[in-house]
Parts: structure tokens; C-alpha cells; sequence
């Protein structure tokens, strides 16, 4: 069996998918997902190398590309001031 590269586990996660719309957890392997589902569908494929995340619940939505980024970028005054957001370290 292949390892994840990243699970994302106790969460919210939208998916949607019609056939799976939620899933409390995900692994990825590549940049890819290999497994959306629940805690028992996904932890399995953690390795010893395998970075585990533990999302307490907070609800996670697909990446939706916006075309209306760059111009908004522009208007701010800052890029760390658009970009204060996000903290991937933020828990």
C-alpha cells in the first residue's frame, strides 16, 4: 500500500461530489486525493512519513478559482495585508 503524503482528518469537508457530498477526512498523495471519506477510510494510508493533520472540526470548502483575484490584489494596500488571512501554522 502507498502512503499519504497528507491526511486532513476530523473535519468538515464539502466535496461536491452528488454521490459523497461530506467526508470528515481526506489523504493526498502527489498533490492528489486518494481517499475522501471517514476516519476509517482514510487513516489507514498514513506511513511514517505521512504529515497528519487534526482539523478540530473546522469546515473545509473546495478551492474554487476566483478570476477576480488579481484585481483585487491590486487594490490592497499590501500584499502581506491580503495574504494576513492565511496561516497554514495558525491552529
Amino acid at each position: 500500500m502507498i502512503s499519504a503524503d497528507l491526511i486532513l482528518r476530523n473535519g468538515l469537508f464539502t466535496t461536491l461530489d452528488r454521490s459523497n457530498p461530506a467526508a470528515v477526512a481526506v489523504a493526498i498523495k502527489d498533490g492528489v486525493f486518494t481517499s475522501v471519506g471517514g476516519d476509517h477510510d482514510v487513516m489507514p494510508l498514513a506511513g511514517p512519513a505521512t504529515q497528519t493533520i487534526d482539523l478540530k472540526g473546522r469546515r473545509v470548502l473546495p478551492g474554487l478559482i476566483d478570476n477576480h483575484w488579481l484585481s483585487r490584489a491590486k487594490q490592497t494596500s499590501s500584499r502581506r495585508t491580503f495574504m494576513s488571512a492565511y496561516d497554514p501554522k495558525r491552529t
